[in-house]
Protein backbone atom coordinates (compact mmCIF):
# COMPACT_ATOMS: atom_id res chain seq x y z
CA UNK A 1 0.00 0.00 0.00
CA UNK A 2 1.23 3.54 -1.12
CA UNK A 3 0.16 5.69 1.52
CA UNK A 4 0.25 9.99 0.79
CA UNK A 5 1.33 11.55 3.85
CA UNK A 6 -1.38 13.84 5.79
CA UNK A 7 0.08 17.63 4.95
CA UNK A 8 -1.38 18.46 8.38
CA UNK A 9 -2.60 16.32 11.41
CA UNK A 10 -5.82 17.77 12.05
CA UNK A 11 -8.12 16.83 15.28
CA UNK A 12 -9.93 16.55 17.33
CA UNK A 13 -13.04 17.36 16.48
CA UNK A 14 -16.81 16.25 16.37
CA UNK A 15 -18.03 17.70 13.43
CA UNK A 16 -15.23 16.06 10.83
CA UNK A 17 -16.75 18.13 7.76
CA UNK A 18 -13.91 21.63 8.68
CA UNK A 19 -10.97 19.31 9.45
CA UNK A 20 -11.73 17.18 6.43
CA UNK A 21 -12.33 20.56 4.11
CA UNK A 22 -8.71 21.53 5.78
CA UNK A 23 -7.03 18.54 4.88
CA UNK A 24 -7.94 18.56 1.12
CA UNK A 25 -7.68 21.70 0.83
CA UNK A 26 -3.83 21.62 2.14
CA UNK A 27 -3.42 18.55 -0.32
CA UNK A 28 -3.59 21.28 -3.23
CA UNK A 29 -1.12 23.41 -1.90
CA UNK A 30 -2.66 25.97 -0.73
CA UNK A 31 -2.75 27.59 2.94
CA UNK A 32 -5.45 25.75 5.16
CA UNK A 33 -8.37 27.98 5.48
CA UNK A 34 -8.52 30.36 8.74
CA UNK A 35 -11.96 29.89 8.88
CA UNK A 36 -13.19 26.87 7.52
CA UNK A 37 -15.85 25.67 9.52
CA UNK A 38 -17.35 28.94 8.57
CA UNK A 39 -16.64 27.97 4.76
CA UNK A 40 -18.87 25.13 4.85
CA UNK A 41 -21.65 27.15 5.58
CA UNK A 42 -22.24 24.52 8.59
CA UNK A 43 -22.60 26.86 11.56
CA UNK A 44 -25.02 29.60 10.89
CA UNK A 45 -28.35 27.88 10.70
CA UNK A 46 -29.77 25.22 12.78
CA UNK A 47 -33.13 22.85 12.08
CA UNK A 48 -35.40 21.53 14.95
CA UNK A 49 -37.59 19.25 13.23
CA UNK A 50 -39.70 18.95 16.32
CA UNK A 51 -40.36 14.75 15.11
CA UNK A 52 -36.83 13.59 14.96
CA UNK A 53 -35.10 14.79 18.14
CA UNK A 54 -31.67 13.28 17.01
CA UNK A 55 -31.58 16.54 14.62
CA UNK A 56 -32.51 18.77 17.38
CA UNK A 57 -30.20 22.11 16.61
CA UNK A 58 -28.20 20.64 14.02
CA UNK A 59 -27.01 22.72 11.35
CA UNK A 60 -29.47 22.95 8.37
CA UNK A 61 -26.73 22.66 6.10
CA UNK A 62 -25.82 18.95 5.60
CA UNK A 63 -22.41 17.54 5.91
CA UNK A 64 -21.69 16.84 2.13
CA UNK A 65 -22.95 19.83 1.03
CA UNK A 66 -20.92 21.64 3.92
CA UNK A 67 -17.60 20.39 2.23
CA UNK A 68 -18.38 21.78 -1.29
CA UNK A 69 -19.49 24.91 -0.25
CA UNK A 70 -16.52 25.04 1.74
CA UNK A 71 -13.95 23.51 -1.49
CA UNK A 72 -15.79 26.00 -3.52
CA UNK A 73 -15.12 29.25 -1.15
CA UNK A 74 -11.04 27.84 -1.16
CA UNK A 75 -11.16 28.39 -4.49
CA UNK A 76 -10.52 24.33 -5.48
CA UNK A 77 -12.73 22.01 -7.99
CA UNK A 78 -13.65 18.74 -6.69
CA UNK A 79 -14.59 15.57 -7.84
CA UNK A 80 -17.43 13.67 -6.11
CA UNK A 81 -18.86 10.14 -6.88
CA UNK A 82 -21.35 8.79 -4.44
CA UNK A 83 -21.30 5.28 -3.02
CA UNK A 84 -24.01 2.81 -4.95
CA UNK A 85 -26.04 1.13 -2.47
CA UNK A 86 -26.43 -1.50 -4.25
CA UNK A 87 -23.58 -4.51 -4.00
CA UNK A 88 -23.13 -5.45 -7.42
CA UNK A 89 -21.24 -1.59 -7.80
CA UNK A 90 -18.90 -1.71 -5.02
CA UNK A 91 -15.47 -2.60 -6.65
CA UNK A 92 -16.15 -0.15 -9.05
CA UNK A 93 -16.49 2.42 -6.75
CA UNK A 94 -13.65 0.86 -4.65
CA UNK A 95 -11.15 0.98 -7.94
CA UNK A 96 -11.89 4.53 -8.53
CA UNK A 97 -10.71 5.23 -4.54
CA UNK A 98 -7.81 3.27 -5.49
CA UNK A 99 -6.94 5.54 -8.20
CA UNK A 100 -7.96 9.45 -6.94
CA UNK A 101 -5.62 7.81 -3.82
CA UNK A 102 -3.40 7.98 -6.20
CA UNK A 103 -3.13 11.46 -6.08
CA UNK A 104 -4.41 12.95 -3.09
CA UNK A 105 -6.39 12.12 -0.13
CA UNK A 106 -9.74 11.52 -0.39
CA UNK A 107 -12.81 12.45 1.78
CA UNK A 108 -15.49 9.91 2.25
CA UNK A 109 -19.09 10.58 4.39
CA UNK A 110 -20.95 11.31 5.54
CA UNK A 111 -20.61 7.81 8.08
CA UNK A 112 -22.60 6.92 11.04
CA UNK A 113 -19.43 6.91 13.79
CA UNK A 114 -21.62 4.07 16.07
CA UNK A 115 -21.50 1.68 13.35
CA UNK A 116 -18.12 2.62 12.19
CA UNK A 117 -16.23 3.23 15.47
CA UNK A 118 -18.99 1.52 17.95
CA UNK A 119 -19.34 5.17 18.58
CA UNK A 120 -22.46 5.66 20.74
CA UNK A 121 -22.85 9.21 21.02
CA UNK A 122 -23.61 9.26 17.44
CA UNK A 123 -26.66 7.02 18.18
CA UNK A 124 -28.66 10.14 20.18
CA UNK A 125 -27.33 13.02 17.83
CA UNK A 126 -26.70 13.88 14.67
CA UNK A 127 -24.28 17.04 14.28
CA UNK A 128 -21.23 15.39 13.87
CA UNK A 129 -20.65 15.10 9.99
CA UNK A 130 -19.10 11.76 10.15
CA UNK A 131 -16.10 11.44 7.56
CA UNK A 132 -13.21 9.93 7.17
CA UNK A 133 -9.75 10.99 5.17
CA UNK A 134 -8.56 8.28 3.60
CA UNK A 135 -5.20 8.64 2.53
CA UNK A 136 -4.10 5.03 1.61
CA UNK A 137 -5.86 1.57 0.54
CA UNK A 138 -4.74 -1.83 -0.46
CA UNK A 139 -5.22 -4.61 -2.87
CA UNK A 140 -6.85 -6.82 0.08
CA UNK A 141 -9.41 -3.74 1.07
CA UNK A 142 -7.59 -2.27 3.65
CA UNK A 143 -7.41 1.57 4.01
CA UNK A 144 -6.03 3.89 6.19
CA UNK A 145 -8.38 6.29 7.21
CA UNK A 146 -7.96 9.31 9.50
CA UNK A 147 -10.93 10.18 11.20
CA UNK A 148 -10.50 13.89 12.97
CA UNK A 149 -13.13 13.15 15.35
CA UNK A 150 -11.04 11.63 18.11
CA UNK A 151 -10.01 8.29 15.85
CA UNK A 152 -6.08 9.28 13.93
CA UNK A 153 -5.10 7.54 11.23
CA UNK A 154 -6.38 3.84 11.85
CA UNK A 155 -6.44 0.76 9.69
CA UNK A 156 -9.92 -0.04 8.79
CA UNK A 157 -11.45 -2.78 6.06
CA UNK A 158 -13.53 -1.03 3.50
CA UNK A 159 -16.69 -3.35 3.96
CA UNK A 160 -16.73 -1.41 7.65
CA UNK A 161 -17.25 1.94 5.69
CA UNK A 162 -19.24 0.66 3.41
CA UNK A 163 -21.83 -0.51 6.43
CA UNK A 164 -21.31 2.92 7.82
CA UNK A 165 -22.51 4.48 4.91
CA UNK A 166 -26.14 6.47 5.26
CA UNK A 167 -29.04 3.92 3.90
CA UNK A 168 -30.42 6.42 1.53
CA UNK A 169 -27.55 6.96 -0.59
CA UNK A 170 -25.83 10.28 0.52
CA UNK A 171 -22.60 8.87 1.48
CA UNK A 172 -19.87 10.35 -1.25
CA UNK A 173 -16.34 10.71 -1.88
CA UNK A 174 -14.38 13.72 -2.46
CA UNK A 175 -11.13 15.32 -3.79
CA UNK A 176 -10.01 18.55 -4.26
CA UNK A 177 -8.32 17.93 -7.84
CA UNK A 178 -6.96 21.52 -8.27
CA UNK A 179 -6.28 25.15 -7.05
CA UNK A 180 -8.93 26.92 -9.76
CA UNK A 181 -9.23 30.37 -7.81
CA UNK A 182 -7.73 32.76 -4.86
CA UNK A 183 -9.32 31.46 -2.02
CA UNK A 184 -12.44 34.05 -1.17
CA UNK A 185 -11.85 36.55 1.77
CA UNK A 186 -13.87 36.31 5.10
CA UNK A 187 -17.03 38.75 3.42
CA UNK A 188 -17.23 36.19 0.74
CA UNK A 189 -17.71 33.58 3.27
CA UNK A 190 -20.05 35.96 5.19
CA UNK A 191 -22.37 36.57 2.32
CA UNK A 192 -22.76 32.50 1.85
CA UNK A 193 -23.49 32.36 5.90
CA UNK A 194 -26.40 34.83 4.93
CA UNK A 195 -27.38 33.16 2.18
CA UNK A 196 -27.52 29.86 4.06
CA UNK A 197 -29.83 31.60 6.79
CA UNK A 198 -32.34 32.98 3.95
CA UNK A 199 -32.66 29.84 2.41
CA UNK A 200 -33.19 27.41 5.15
CA UNK A 201 -36.83 26.71 5.53
CA UNK A 202 -37.47 26.67 9.76
CA UNK A 203 -34.59 28.39 11.01
CA UNK A 204 -33.54 31.82 13.39
CA UNK A 205 -35.69 32.20 16.72
CA UNK A 206 -38.85 30.56 15.03
CA UNK A 207 -38.02 26.92 14.73
CA UNK A 208 -36.33 27.00 18.58
CA UNK A 209 -39.72 28.91 19.78
CA UNK A 210 -41.28 25.90 18.02
CA UNK A 211 -38.98 23.57 19.79
CA UNK A 212 -39.76 25.57 23.40
CA UNK A 213 -43.34 24.67 22.81
CA UNK A 214 -42.20 20.98 22.12
CA UNK A 215 -40.56 20.71 25.59
CA UNK A 216 -43.25 22.79 26.99
CA UNK A 217 -45.24 19.56 26.15
CA UNK A 218 -43.24 17.21 26.78
CA UNK A 219 -39.74 15.85 27.40
CA UNK A 220 -38.52 12.57 27.75
CA UNK A 221 -35.00 11.86 29.24
CA UNK A 222 -33.33 10.68 26.37
CA UNK A 223 -34.52 13.64 24.48
CA UNK A 224 -32.96 16.22 27.05
CA UNK A 225 -29.61 14.04 26.59
CA UNK A 226 -29.80 14.80 23.08
CA UNK A 227 -30.89 18.76 23.55
CA UNK A 228 -28.23 18.86 25.43
CA UNK A 229 -25.81 17.63 22.39
CA UNK A 230 -27.77 20.13 20.27
CA UNK A 231 -27.67 23.16 22.52
CA UNK A 232 -22.99 22.85 23.03
CA UNK A 233 -22.78 22.32 19.23
CA UNK A 234 -24.99 25.55 18.99
CA UNK A 235 -22.62 27.04 21.16
CA UNK A 236 -19.24 25.66 19.55
CA UNK A 237 -20.86 27.47 16.46
CA UNK A 238 -21.57 30.50 18.14
CA UNK A 239 -17.82 30.79 18.86
CA UNK A 240 -16.74 29.99 15.56
CA UNK A 241 -19.17 32.82 14.24
CA UNK A 242 -17.55 35.50 16.61
CA UNK A 243 -14.16 34.12 15.08
CA UNK A 244 -14.78 35.14 12.19
CA UNK A 245 -16.68 38.90 12.78
CA UNK A 246 -13.46 39.37 15.21
CA UNK A 247 -12.06 41.57 11.91
CA UNK A 248 -14.64 43.54 11.84
CA UNK A 249 -14.63 44.04 15.52
CA UNK A 250 -18.22 42.49 16.16
CA UNK A 251 -17.11 39.38 17.70
CA UNK A 252 -18.73 40.95 21.02
CA UNK A 253 -21.88 41.24 19.77
CA UNK A 254 -22.54 37.52 20.26
CA UNK A 255 -21.50 37.69 23.84
CA UNK A 256 -25.37 37.79 24.70
CA UNK A 257 -25.99 34.93 22.39
CA UNK A 258 -23.06 32.74 23.79
CA UNK A 259 -24.54 33.77 27.40
CA UNK A 260 -28.32 32.74 26.32
CA UNK A 261 -26.65 28.93 25.03
CA UNK A 262 -24.80 28.41 28.12
CA UNK A 263 -28.20 29.16 30.29
CA UNK A 264 -30.01 26.61 27.88
CA UNK A 265 -27.36 24.24 28.65
CA UNK A 266 -27.33 24.77 31.87
CA UNK A 267 -31.23 24.69 32.35
CA UNK A 268 -30.66 21.09 30.23
CA UNK A 269 -29.56 20.13 33.54
CA UNK A 270 -31.87 21.16 35.55
CA UNK A 271 -35.17 19.30 36.10
CA UNK A 272 -37.15 22.20 35.85
CA UNK A 273 -38.97 21.95 32.60
CA UNK A 274 -39.60 25.77 33.27
CA UNK A 275 -36.90 26.94 33.05
CA UNK A 276 -35.33 25.15 30.10
CA UNK A 277 -38.66 26.60 28.15
CA UNK A 278 -38.05 29.79 29.26
CA UNK A 279 -34.24 29.51 28.68
CA UNK A 280 -35.13 28.19 25.11
CA UNK A 281 -36.66 31.38 24.44
CA UNK A 282 -34.38 33.43 25.19
CA UNK A 283 -32.10 31.83 22.91
CA UNK A 284 -34.45 32.20 20.36
CA UNK A 285 -34.68 35.82 20.99
CA UNK A 286 -30.85 36.15 20.54
CA UNK A 287 -31.13 33.80 17.05
CA UNK A 288 -33.55 36.54 15.53
CA UNK A 289 -30.73 39.03 15.61
CA UNK A 290 -28.18 36.84 14.06
CA UNK A 291 -29.14 37.61 10.87
CA UNK A 292 -28.65 41.80 11.27
CA UNK A 293 -25.10 41.36 13.44
CA UNK A 294 -23.84 39.26 10.30
CA UNK A 295 -24.89 42.09 7.75
CA UNK A 296 -23.33 44.50 9.50
CA UNK A 297 -20.52 42.32 9.64
CA UNK A 298 -20.26 42.00 6.17
CA UNK A 299 -20.68 45.74 4.99
CA UNK A 300 -17.78 46.63 7.10
CA UNK A 301 -15.60 43.94 5.78
CA UNK A 302 -16.44 45.40 2.34
CA UNK A 303 -16.10 48.88 3.60
CA UNK A 304 -12.50 47.87 5.05
CA UNK A 305 -11.48 45.94 1.35
CA UNK A 306 -12.59 49.17 -0.64
CA UNK A 307 -10.36 51.89 1.75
Amino acid sequence: MTVRPLPTYFGKSRDAVAPALTMLVAATGLPAPAHADCATGRPFAVQTPVSRPTSWLTPSVEPLAGLLNGLRICGCTADMLRMPTESSSLDEFWATQAMWLAGGPVAIGPLSRHKLWDFLEDRYHAEGGGFVVVVGLDADGILIAHDPAGFPLRMVHRDRITEAAEPDGRTSAVRATSATAPPAGNAAVLEQGIAVRRAAAATGGGAIRSLADRVKANLRSSERATLGFGISGRGRSLARIASLLAASDLDGALDGHRRACADALDAVRDTDRRRLVDALRGLATHEDRLDEILERGQSRMIGDSVA
